[in-house]
């Protein structure tokens, strides 16, 4: 029997191909257009038809573009299918079966997830090239056994990769699972040594925890006042009692410094857990999950295990929430001592009441958010494991940046090289413009040698200062650029943390609204606008600017000496450009005693109006991190 031919001399199985990508590309839009929630048919089998970058754009698989495209031009079954006209890079496609919803969750922002019914798992393979199956709880693993079974058996006739998330963290793998996986996904440091024993064959991934910068409060400076403290339970008291005595401790001196709140999941069944006899007149119970953690000003850690980290701590982190743990060995493992974790009463106690001081809180909570913001996201973890599956990845872990400076006083330029040479991120090129006459250009030439790939553009003095930064812009290469003044003071982290903080918003345009400033006249240092970090906002400070290039198209600074930075902000916010306000940390704005030696003339007593004293001196301590 021959094949029977469709019009233009496709085949039946090509135009079922066909209407299958469509179909599954229709439901992509939707996505796009609203989130979905976890339900019972969105875990049995999942097709990702794309990987979301850090700005939200998402890209589809080429070769998935262009089966519609032919779709398109030979008459598509649903009308409303509508793709962009250029080809995306090929991404690769991953297909899901999770065991508990909080997975999906925590995968999300890594990875685009489109549900499908296990009905169509033959077409799902069209555009997958990696599967990923939990191994969960037990309590949670005959939600989707048959669906998982189905989906490795495919994967393993079509050469697919095949990835295990063991989220049970105990036992032996499933041996369905297990006899045919590619890569292991472990909790901790200490289960992938024991997998890696098991199946020596097999590469082990760890992934302690998840977290979605863009997800809980808006992270910015704690109020001041009582701490508010709060734990969530993941234990019985029956369990490990050595572990239960160090917890205890913990919650009594956190009862006796603030207002302690025990989010128990088991008032809701009518159990509650053991606590200490003292804590129980001091301590309030509460029916909750993690998110409730959101409104603490401090979060106590503990776990069972001593290698397994809560999801919790993670996500208070992520929120700048600064978390106190009993001693752990997967807490220090992972973040060292940017997790406090005393041991003993007194130090408890001491611990407790450094955090009392809102400095101190903003400051161990900034830590802790440097860890999970710079290698716990969803988009590492995701990357990890596409690498570990011997996949593509989208790694923009460390982009390039072009620091511009423009001065026309050569006096400056050994302060202005040093905050370049402070700087930790590992891909920073200099852009150093040298404006007007006065400058010894060969011994310039020779200082800025040291910089790689750093280069020196003369202007004119006649040139305004705006006209100085487009010419930079137009001359660099990196994929932002930031705008560094000749007299100011930016700490080691300021450019990694600044980029750090782009996972929290899709704005091209970052810099700090709220700013330590040292007045020189008096020698005072002050916190100027509290309470505008990680917000969307009209105006940045000027010499925070951090741009990205590819997003930033035609616009440029105006041909001005005054007002330059104010009219390109204008302009962005003009284009949907709205500036992202970041932390207030290693950066401090220097106002020197004569207002007529700056560029921009302003009343001292303006700049202090919206201002928190910080203290006497140039107060570095307390401004970097």
């Amino acid at each position: 029997m021959g094949v029977t031919s469709g019009p233009d001399g496709q085949t039946e199985r090509q135009l079922e191909r066909l209407r299958a990508t469509a179909l599954l590309t229709s439901v992509a839009q939707r996505m796009d257009r609203a989130r979905l929630r976890a339900t019972e048919p969105y875990l049995l089998g999942h097709l990702v038809v794309d990987l979301r970058r850090p700005s939200g754009w998402r890209v589809l698989p080429a070769r998935l573009t262009s089966l519609v495209g032919r779709v398109r031009r030979r008459g598509a079954p649903d009308g409303r299918v509508r793709l962009p006209s250029q080809e995306a890079p090929r991404q690769p496609g991953v297909a899901l079966v999770a065991a508990r919803d909080s997975l999906v969750t925590d995968l999300e922002g890594g990875l685009g997830i489109v549900p499908a019914d296990p009905a169509w798992f033959d077409h799902q393979f069209l555009d997958v090239d990696l599967v990923v199956a939990e191994h969960g709880p037990a309590h949670h693993r005959r939600r989707s056994p048959r669906a998982r079974r189905r989906l490795f058996e495919m994967a393993e006739r079509r050469g697919v990769r095949r990835v295990v998330w063991d989220s049970a963290g105990t036992g032996p793998l499933s041996a369905d699972l297990a006899a045919t996986a590619d890569v292991i996904v472990a909790g901790s440091s200490v289960r992938a040594a024991e997998l890696t024993g098991s199946h020596p064959a097999t590469p082990v991934v760890v992934v302690p925890g998840i977290v979605d910068p863009r997800r809980g409060r808006s992270p910015g400076r704690t109020a001041v006042g009582p701490l508010d403290i709060r734990f969530t339970p993941r234990w019985t008291p029956d369990r490990r009692p050595v572990r239960i005595s160090a917890l205890d401790e913990l919650l009594l001196g956190a009862a006796g410094a603030g207002a302690l709140t025990i989010m128990d999941d088991s008032v809701r069944r009518r159990r509650r857990l053991r606590y200490p006899s003292q804590v129980s007149p001091a301590v309030s119970l509460s029916s909750g999950r993690t998110g409730d953690a959101s409104r603490a000003s401090v979060l106590l850690h503990a776990h069972p295990s001593p290698d397994r980290i809560d999801p919790s701590l993670f996500a208070a982190l992520a929120s700048r929430i600064p978390v106190v743990s009993v001693p752990h060995r997967g807490v220090e493992e992972v973040f060292g001592s940017d997790v406090p974790m005393p041991a003993g009463r007194a130090a408890i106690d001491a611990v407790l009441a450094d955090l009392l001081d809102p400095t101190v809180r903003d400051r161990t909570a900034h830590l802790g958010w440097r860890r999970v913001m710079g290698a716990h996201t969803a988009e590492h973890v995701a990357g990890r494991i596409l690498r570990a599956g011997g996949l593509p990845s989208i790694d923009d872990s460390t982009p390039s940046v072009d620091v511009i400076i423009s001065t026309n006083r050569p006096e400056q330029i050994g302060f202005a090289l040093d905050n370049v040479r402070r700087q930790i991120h590992p891909r920073v090129r200099l852009l150093f413009v040298a404006h007007g006459d006065g400058f010894d250009i060969p011994d310039l030439r020779n200082r800025l040698a040291e910089f790689s790939g750093s280069r020196l553009i003369e202007m004119p003095a006649t040139c305004t200062l705006g006209e100085c930064l487009n010419v930079a812009i137009d001359a660099g290469e990196g994929d932002w650029f930031a705008k560094f003044d000749d007299d100011d003071w930016y700490g080691p982290h300021y450019l990694s943390d600044m980029l750090l903080a782009r996972r929290a918003t899709d704005s091209a345009v970052l810099g700090k609204r709220t700013v330590y400033m040292h007045f020189q006249s008096d020698d005072t240092t002050v916190l100027r606008h509290p309470d505008k970090e990680f917000a969307r906002i009209g105006l940045v400070a000027g010499p925070t600017l951090l741009v990205d290039r590819a997003r930033l198209g035609p616009i440029r600074f105006p041909a001005l000496n005054v007002g330059e930075d104010t009219g390109f902000l204008a302009a962005c916010s003009a284009a949907e450009l709205r500036p992202f306000s970041t932390d207030r940390f290693n950066f401090v704005q220097v106002r020197r005693a004569n207002p007529a030696s700056h560029t921009w003339e302003v009343d001292e007593a303006e700049l202090r109006r919206d201002s928190v004293p910080v203290g006497s001196g140039l107060r570095l301590d307390v401004a970097w991190v």
